[in-house]
């Protein structure tokens, strides 16, 4: 089994695709040079029954598995230890994820899993089990983001723009508020390349697998983890989605390049230039979608898609076939994703979007 270390240090954002948030200005609150550490672990001992050993890892707080190519039949869970108990958790299942939309950005990118968050932990076990041989060179990275003081600005203040003039109290299709790259602390000078613009015909709706159990001030590190897995581990661009949502409703950028512009992403094969992509953060395959966390995805999504002409309760032609225009990604890929209860829930938010527009 061999280790491969690395850190990074990530520079303050200057000047994100469309800032509508900004953190506050209190002393000691502005995003700052966060030191992002990851290990990746390549997975060269594994039984017959497709099981790793424990692994013992420095900290972290996201991991995912990595392989050679883009097979997306590769069955992966893994379990984490609890840095503080000791405790292993239950097997969480991680499926296949998106992946770039030009084949010949697919050269330069390895497939994989969906990103893990969890609480801190030091340890992990992989089980990857798959027909036929299994893929080369399977890797399993784990990463601690680090922190800022700007991590804890739960409600930074308002900045104007030409579409933003409430706050998060916002309704019908006003635009919504959406804290920056900035606010999480994203290191822009990690992208690579330019965005790429498509066009948005619908939605897809995501959840990252791990914890449900998160505060506030945790959401930024796990957002620039999952940009860290993304871009580091994957070798995408950028992260995947186009934007994220927390349990209690706040909205955060995603891929850069502009909220309003029809930016291309990669979070579902297959329909990444024809759709925006927004991934609620938790497990909603295994708890229920808060309220909050619906009302958001819904008021985005009657705004985004009123902006590029598209009624949230009808159907359009995707990748070649009619569908619903807000979808989960279970629709378009071989996944759970975004869960069994969130997904039980996109009835409501098409009608709940399609009523803000009206």
């Amino acid at each position: 089994m061999s280790h491969r270390t690395t850190a990074r240090l990530l520079p303050v954002a200057l000047g994100a695709s469309l800032t509508v948030i900004a953190p506050a200005a209190d002393a000691g609150a502005a995003p700052r040079p966060v030191d992002v550490q990851r290990e990746s672990i390549a997975l060269d001992a594994i039984d017959g029954s497709g099981l790793t050993e424990q692994l013992d890892t420095r900290d972290f707080r996201v991991a995912g598995v990595t392989w050679e190519g883009h097979r997306t039949d590769v069955e992966t869970s893994v379990r984490t230890r609890d840095a503080d108990s000791g405790d292993w958790s239950d097997w969480t299942t991680l499926d296949p994820e998106g992946g770039p939309a030009a084949a010949a950005r697919a050269e330069s990118t390895r497939g994989g899993t969906e990103p893990l968050t969890t609480d801190t932990a030091d340890g992990i076990q992989v089980r990857v089990e798959s027909p036929g041989e299994r893929p080369d060179d399977l890797t399993v990275d784990v990463i601690d983001p680090g922190t800022s003081p700007a991590d804890a600005t739960a409600t930074p203040a308002t900045v104007t723009s030409p579409q933003a003039t409430s706050t998060e109290a916002e309704s019908d299709t006003e635009r919504p508020t959406v804290r920056s790259r900035a606010a999480w602390g994203a290191d822009e000078s990690m992208r690579r390349g330019d965005p790429e613009y498509g066009e948005v015909r619908g939605a897809v709706v995501h959840h990252t697998a791990g914890t449900n159990d998160y505060t506030k001030a945790e959401v930024p590190e796990l957002i620039r983890g999952i940009y860290d897995y993304h871009v580091n581990s994957h070798g995408w661009d950028d992260i995947g989605y186009n934007v994220l949502v927390d349990k209690w409703g706040r909205l955060w950028e995603g891929r850069a390049g502009g909220l309003e512009e029809a930016v291309i992403g990669a979070h579902a094969l297959g329909v990444n230039d024809e759709t925006t992509g927004i991934s609620a953060l938790g497990n909603y395959d295994e708890a229920a979608a808060p309220d909050a966390m619906t009302a958001g995805i819904e008021r985005f999504l009657a705004w985004k898609l009123d902006l590029h002409g598209v009624d949230p309760a009808g159907t359009a032609t995707i990748d070649g076939e009619q569908r619903k225009t807000i979808i989960g990604h279970r629709d378009v890929n071989q996944t759970a994703c975004p869960g069994q209860y969130l997904a039980g829930r996109l009835p409501e938010i098409r009608s709940g979007a399609e009523a803000r527009q009206s």
